[in-house]
């Protein structure tokens, strides 16, 4: 599936900016919030998966790689929206979102993960996941929320998250193989 994935971003590359496979998620926050922790708290998510530390160069024969990072390269921006009328924020939030949305990923330099956080009030926030589908998919976003709020409650208590190790992408490999040759 990858590599239809990268064959169809080098098509629509020049076209249409390889905006095909980028997918946007919001996520709205209702409460206290430690803006600091949290984005402390993604950082660690992020950098746990090979997935989202992953780039894809092509090599010289052109053929894409995958080029897994020891830290991810993402970008994470905050905007602070409070001090605007309820409309002037509907507004600005559009602009933000849209603007994100559009911008064309490199695929060999990244970030292929781009992550805001919007503050509307002390107790209202949206987090917004901008990336390539490369990255993942729509399975993985509730595993990743869950490993968001349990590192950010752990860390929010002064303590070190305690996940289970992230699978590998070469154990998932090797388990899909399996499954293929047995099928």
């Amino acid at each position: 599936a990858q590599e239809s994935m990268l064959f169809q971003h080098q098509l629509d590359a020049d076209r249409e900016g390889g905006l095909t496979y980028v997918q946007q998620i919001n996520f709205s926050l209702a409460g206290e919030l430690d803006e600091t922790i949290l984005a402390e708290a993604w950082a660690h998510v992020v950098n746990r998966h090979e997935s989202l530390r992953s780039l894809f160069p092509s090599g010289p024969d052109g053929e894409f790689r995958r080029l897994t990072l020891k830290r991810a390269r993402t970008t994470y921006e905050r905007h602070d929206l409070s001090a605007l009328p309820a409309a002037m924020q509907t507004s600005r939030r559009e602009d933000l979102l849209t603007a994100r949305r559009h911008a064309p990923f490199d695929l060999a330099c990244g970030p292929l993960l781009q992550t805001q956080l919007l503050r509307f009030a002390p107790d209202r926030h949206e987090m917004s996941w901008c990336f390539h589908h490369l990255l993942m998919d729509g399975w993985c976003i509730g595993i990743l929320l869950r490993e968001l709020f349990a590192c950010y409650v752990a860390l929010r208590a002064g303590e070190l998250p305690g996940l289970a190790p992230a699978p590998s992408l070469s154990g998932y490999r090797a388990w899909r193989r399996g499954r293929d040759e047995n099928a």
